[in-house]
């Protein structure tokens, strides 16, 4: 009986279903295969669910030959895990805020850049930073691939009512525009008077 040759191979947990008959050059079929728990198996595994090892694919014989047999190396890497797009509205005025925590499920062992690939720490602060498409990337062993997710960030200017302000009048003034009195106020607010109305 013939085995075929001891093989290996390398995976990512996102491929696709593969036999490992097809690695062993020369093989007899007929054989069996073991799993790297011992356990009977089809040779046929799924690196999603499947386990690294060494899967075994033996062939009886009749005396005087003996049984042969060929170990196939199976070497599966976890698949990077970036998390998901997402977006976030900051104030001007708002406390710096984690962008990984928007992210999901993402690895924590990814690296943040800017548009421009410029390196970013993760935490923007809107009195620090500018409003930006930031990525995250998590490496990965081949054969998988890299991933990333960004975050895109929407700064919204924080409202401006003015300065406080005071003004004496005289009973007998005329009508005064208050508004003119509280400096570099946007327009379109309201007003409410002592008595909240």
């Amino acid at each position: 009986p013939n085995a075929g040759a001891d093989a290996s191979v390398t995976l990512c947990e996102t491929d696709a279903v593969i036999d490992l008959f097809t690695l062993l050059a020369g093989a007899d079929v007929g054989g069996n295969w073991n799993r790297p728990d011992g356990s009977p198996g089809s040779g046929v595994i799924a690196p999603g669910s499947d386990a690294s090892g060494a899967y075994i694919y033996s062939i009886p014989a009749l005396a005087p030959c003996i049984a042969d047999e060929a170990t196939v190396d199976v070497l599966i890497h976890p698949a990077a895990n970036a998390g998901a797009d997402d977006s976030i509205d900051l104030c001007a005025l708002s406390p710096a805020a984690d962008l990984f925590a928007l992210l999901g499920t993402a690895d924590g062992t990814g690296t943040w850049t800017t548009s421009d690939g410029s390196s970013f720490g993760g935490i923007y602060d809107p009195a620090v930073h500018v409003p930006d498409v930031f990525t995250y990337t998590v490496q990965a062993s081949a054969p998988c691939l890299a991933a990333e997710a960004s975050i895109t960030v929407n700064e919204i200017a924080a409202p401006e009512a003015g300065s406080d302000a005071s003004l004496a009048l005289c009973t007998t003034s005329g009508p005064t525009d208050l508004f003119l009195l509280l400096g570099s106020a946007q327009s379109g607010g309201n007003w409410t008077s002592p008595d909240g109305a």
